[in-house]
């Protein structure tokens, strides 16, 4: 049986922020929130809930608060944060109204606290208590112990240490680490944090813990998560490596063609780059810093190394890979490259820049020599922010409405964009030629938004799935220079919207992904009937809507709304059949967005193929190793 109790906190009041400690046999709570008071509860047995007082102070909303472990006089003391741009300490001190005479605690005539060293503080809140089965009243006293003013901005979070050190940290992205100093006032012994120009796209700090082993971390709005360590030698505290990831919803991840690195895209507005480093996976650069949530991801150039994100808005954005990532994976070429990008402060562009470009900024000039420095470990978050970000080369516009999804062709030559539809009109597939960025042709049929999209191994052909619950097959009709041209089309080939698309056996079949719960296998353009009831090959019942599809030689991987993975082995015609089942223990915790399975280096006789890369909206990006032997 679970027990509850419920706190009356008054309307016009929105809470922010809950504490609890110990007293005695029951709970002290302190609640903070929007209308700048400190309020203090005890929680006796039986969940007993009783107003001890308010404590005030703050001029803004209190944005966190917490209280601290016994000190050795046997007091607890409670740090708050507030938008005001200060955090403050108060002090409480308890003790049996028999053990202690009440004016030790409480001067009534003068309302002072006698504390151990001999200060006399006003007290804001005394108040006794009757304890249940008969014992002693207690006695309950707060008093004002520090301001503490040293952020420029709004004081976002408080945590204290066993040593009762207290670190707080602010929108301003600073850290301070606070503790009392010989003549018993507080002082910040430690400062830590980012500095002004490109770090201000920061956007301050959200929370920070302290280590015991003399560590400090700190998360940022935007989703990084900093790291520093204090040298055994001395008070230095240097930056270190810290985990990394999405802070939102991943929506696509994508091998690079010759599998050497992945990039993902997320609703937390970025795309990262990851690579293998020391037998370790982990970002070494974010190409885009946007404004919109990037859901939509294809490699595009003659040597695959260029990237086109599609995002909430009605174009899609084309960036080079800049010479500063060349030399870091050691790959040729670069000479034509831009050095580096740079995000205006007001912009939502990668402008590339040039170490001796006339008129560059000293600030920079620094990121991009830094940028261009060979890698001698994994970035920081803070260079990751503004210092690894890719150029912006083209945008392509040609649509009315937010853009859905994008493919490219294996060549990289070609581009197919498509958009959030209602009407037939605005479901058009728009072609892209890649060589003069330019729109090539239209392709209409589809009645609802476009979903999906995918071309053959050959470029010949782009299949394409819709929320109207159709596919469609176009020719790449190149001997006759007509584009793409539709070879067939079947309506209502699920009885629910089509999520997913992939080519199965090069171009001899396809599969098809819906909410219906079925992945189906249908007949490729090579010897196709062009009849509707000739189409279907076979159909694959899954416990769930399926939301990602795809092949390697070998296995289907199939990911469903849940989380769940499924493989498939797929003979040449067309029949179906489960390969070893995935551990749920591999499983992401919500729905998986994209699959992907790492490219076959000619090199490594193919065993880099049973890597798949993983997308989902449980903020993960994963790559699992064999799956399917």
């Amino acid at each position: 049986m679970v027990e509850e109790a419920a706190i009356g906190l008054g309307d016009g009041f929105l809470p922010e922020c809950i504490s609890f400690t110990h007293f005695g046999d029951s709970l002290l709570a302190a609640v903070g929130g929007s209308d700048r008071k400190l309020r203090l509860y005890l929680i006796q047995e039986l969940f007993s809930v009783t107003f001890v007082g308010v404590l005030s102070g703050h001029k803004d909303w209190i944005r966190s608060l917490r209280f601290s472990d016994l000190t050795q006089e046997g007091n607890v003391l409670l740090a708050t944060a507030s938008n005001d741009r200060t955090a403050q300490i108060w002090r409480l001190r308890t003790g049996w109204k028999t053990d202690i005479c009440v004016n030790d605690v409480l001067d009534k005539n003068t309302k002072t606290f006698k504390m151990p060293n001999g200060r006399n503080d006003e007290v804001l809140v005394a108040r006794t208590f009757k304890m249940p089965n008969g014992r002693h009243d207690q006695v309950l006293a707060a008093t004002k112990e520090a301001i503490l003013a040293y952020h420029m901005d709004q004081v976002t979070a408080v945590r204290w240490t066993p040593k009762f050190q207290l670190a707080t940290c602010s929108m301003d992205s600073s850290v301070a680490l606070w503790s009392v100093d010989e003549n018993q006032e507080w002082r910040p012994q430690v400062r830590l944090g980012l500095l002004g120009g490109a770090n201000s796209h920061a956007l301050g700090f959200f929370s920070v813990a302290v280590a015991d082993e003399g560590e400090i971390f700190a998360s940022s709005f935007s989703g990084g998560l900093f790291r520093w360590q204090r040298e055994l030698a001395g008070q230095k505290w240097v930056s270190m490596l810290a985990p990394g990831g999405h802070s939102e919803e991943v929506w696509d991840a994508r091998w690079d063609p010759s599998g050497r690195f992945a990039v993902s895209c997320s609703a937390d507005k970025t795309t990262r780059l990851w690579a293998e480093h020391e037998g370790r996976w982990g970002e070494i650069a974010r190409p885009q810093v946007h404004g919109h949530s990037v859901f939509g991801l294809a490699f595009v150039g003659k040597d695959g190394l260029d990237l086109v994100s599609v995002s909430e808005e009605k174009m899609a954005r084309l960036f080079e890979a800049p010479k500063w990532f060349y030399q870091q994976m050691r790959i040729a070429g670069e000479e034509s490259r831009p050095d580096a990008a740079s995000m205006p402060a007001l912009g939502l562009s990668n402008k590339p820049s040039e170490k001796h470009q006339e008129g560059f900024n000293s600030e920079e000039k620094r990121i991009d020599e830094q940028a261009l420095d060979s890698m001698t470990m994994p970035p920081f978050e803070e260079d990751l922010m503004q210092g690894r970000l890719w150029p912006e080369m083209a945008k392509l516009y040609a649509h009315g409405n937010d853009l859905s999804c994008v493919a490219s062709s294996p060549d990289g030559l070609i581009l197919a964009t498509a958009a959030n539809a209602k009407l037939r009109q605005q479901a058009a597939i728009v072609i892209w030629d890649l060589l003069s960025r330019s729109k090539r042709q239209e392709l209409e049929g589809h009645d609802l938004t476009v979903t999906a999209m995918v071309f053959s191994e050959d470029c010949n052909f782009l299949v394409s799935v819709s929320r109207d619950r159709s596919f469609r097959v176009y020719e790449n009709r190149r001997a006759t220079n007509e584009g793409f041209a539709l070879a067939y089309a079947k309506k209502n080939a699920h009885s629910r919207i089509i999520n997913c698309v992939e080519w199965v056996h090069g171009t001899k079949m396809f599969a098809t992904g819906s909410r219906d719960k079925t992945v189906k296998l249908h007949t490729g353009p090579i010897g196709n009937q062009r009849d509707e009831d000739e189409v279907l090959l076979s159909s694959l019942k899954l416990p769930g809507p399926v939301t990602a599809l795809s092949w390697c030689p070998g296995a289907l991987a199939v990911g469903l709304e849940d989380g769940q993975l499924h493989l498939f082995g797929v003979s040449e015609d067309g029949v179906a059949s489960a390969l070893r089942a995935v551990n749920p223990d591999l499983y992401p915790g919500s729905r998986v967005r994209a699959l992907h399975w790492r490219p076959v280096h000619e090199d490594e006789g193919g065993g880099a193929g049973r890597q798949l890369l993983i997308a989902s909206e449980d903020c993960t990006v994963r790559i699992y190793s064999d799956l399917c032997t």
